[in-house]
């Protein structure tokens, strides 16, 4: 991690719009890491209003910005995308996780669980 930048991040993708705005929000960071690696999930509906997604695929718009990307597919159940993403990234070791966050409250929490708060 010379001068700071992250060499090896982890985008876990959806498609979402809380992942859409993780995007946006990392890309300076993406932009000057060694490597990035798309954990591409099953596409959640996004909500053009709220925010904007990346046109064509995330690979495409990736690789204008980022010097390598790596995509890698899954097409676990969310109850298990934390395992994934935890193990992808130790894996491919990698410094940094980006992926969107929100949160169910009360039973659902309980029932469902939450991949963001396992990661």
């Amino acid at each position: 991690m010379s001068d700071g930048a992250f060499r090896r991040v982890l985008l876990a993708w959806n498609g979402g719009c809380e992942a859409t705005r993780a995007l946006h929000a990392s890309r300076p960071i993406l932009e000057r890491a060694d490597e990035v690696i798309v954990l591409q999930g099953r596409p959640r509906e996004v909500a053009s209003s709220i925010t904007k997604p990346p046109p064509g695929d995330i690979e495409t718009y990736l690789r204008r910005h980022v010097s390598k990307v790596t995509v890698a597919d899954t097409d676990v159940k969310d109850a298990d995308a934390a395992d994934q993403i935890l193990d992808l990234a130790s894996t491919a070791k990698c410094d940094l996780i980006v992926m969107g966050a929100y949160g169910r409250r009360g039973i659902s929490r309980l029932i469902l669980g939450s991949a963001t708060g396992r990661v």
